[in-house]
């Protein structure tokens, strides 16, 4: 005859104890990956929280208080318990900030935050200067002609180097605005 197994009942929930759930694992931030409640981990949650944040475009710089995060997306990025402003910053776009909570043990997702561009007026520039006629001028590092000349500029900030062709280079730093959207600007170069 051929010997049958014997397979055990199931306990019945009646007479087995009730065992609570593990702790879901935490964000995984880089290192070693573990799993709350396995030998040789940690048998408490982690002591602080996770941050994500996104943006469109992507790039954003993120800073939690005065901590820089990264640029945005960040994915899970581990902080400490506390109240945070969290600021992003890029280029060309309007800051945004918010103030978070972090929680032990817990995640905050601030979304994808679509950042609005700060459009700056530009117009045409005529640049001169008394006794620099064929001079060469880098606007912004960029070759941009011999003077006289007229070049299409953007409002803000704009370095000048100037190269006479008989005579000592100099560098100057300018400041650009137009008065009236569409007129142009007269620029005078010349040593400081």
């Amino acid at each position: 005859a051929t010997p049958v197994a014997s397979v055990p009942p199931a306990p019945s929930p009646a007479t087995e104890p009730a065992r609570p759930a593990p702790p879901a694992p935490a964000a995984s931030t880089g290192g070693t990956a573990s799993v709350w409640g396995m030998p040789g981990t940690p048998s408490q949650a982690p002591a602080g929280g996770t941050l994500t944040v996104r943006s469109t475009p992507p790039g954003a710089q993120v800073t939690a208080g005065d901590r820089i995060l990264g640029r945005t997306p960040i994915e899970g990025r581990s902080l400490a318990p506390g109240q945070y402003t969290v600021r992003l910053e890029l280029d060309g776009y309007r800051s945004v900030s918010r103030v978070v909570d972090v929680q032990a043990g817990r995640g905050e997702d601030l979304g994808t935050y679509a950042l609005e561009s700060v459009a700056r007026a530009t117009g045409k520039v005529t640049l001169w200067g008394d006794g620099l006629d064929g001079a060469r001028v880098y606007v912004d590092n960029q070759l941009a002609g011999v003077l006289p000349l007229k070049v299409d500029l953007a409002e803000g900030t704009h370095s000048f180097f100037v190269q006479p062709p008989n005579g000592e280079a100099f560098s100057v730093v300018r400041n650009v605005r137009f008065e009236v959207a569409g007129i142009g600007i007269s620029l005078q170069l010349e040593r400081p």
